[in-house]
């Protein structure tokens, strides 16, 4: 059981690792630098992981549910 815990709260911290990039994207266009950002963040708050981890575990909770980055909409 705690496997299967692990497995979802990876997938909702990934959701909510990609929304923050959606919404910081506008303002720094290179990938490499964000990602180079989100890494230095981890590291320089290892002691806060598990704070930071919630908080995208949250956010991806809450884009699951109400579609921040209009994926289910079709555009044309």
């Amino acid at each position: 059981m705690a496997n299967v815990v692990l497995i979802l709260y990876t997938i909702l911290g990934v959701c909510g690792l990609s929304f923050i990039d959606y919404k910081f994207k506008p303002r720094v266009k290179s990938a490499v630098l964000r990602m180079v950002i989100y890494g230095a963040v981890f590291l320089l708050g290892s002691a806060l992981v598990s704070v930071i981890s919630n908080v995208l575990i949250i956010i991806g909770i809450l884009d699951s549910g109400r579609d921040f980055r209009k994926i289910g909409t079709a555009t044309e």
